[in-house]
């Protein structure tokens, strides 16, 4: 794929009407404490909480790969979005 191709893609993408929602933006294996029966009681780390695109929460979710296949299990997955945001931070490096 050219990168006039990934340009396009992602304009098309980023740009659509999304909804905002205030965000934690950092929603990881190692901010959320549980109890012993597996409940969780707290969700901890809101300095990059914001409002956001509704595809947001997952994207940043999906940077831990220790908990990758899960984060589509009680996040709605947003895929193209995922990929895009990947891209744009290995040629924005």
């Amino acid at each position: 794929m050219t990168s006039d191709t990934v340009r396009d893609h992602a304009l098309k993408t980023l740009t659509k009407d999304y909804t905002l929602y205030y965000t934690h933006g950092d929603i990881a294996p190692h901010n959320i404490m549980v109890d012993n029966n597996g409940t969780i009681t707290a969700l901890l780390d809101w300095e990059d909480t914001s409002f956001y695109p509704e595809y947001w929460e997952y994207v940043r979710s999906t940077r831990y790969t220790e908990w990758l296949a899960e984060v589509g299990l009680f996040m709605k997955p947003y895929y193209n979005e995922h990929y895009i945001c990947i891209y744009l931070d290995m040629i924005s490096l």
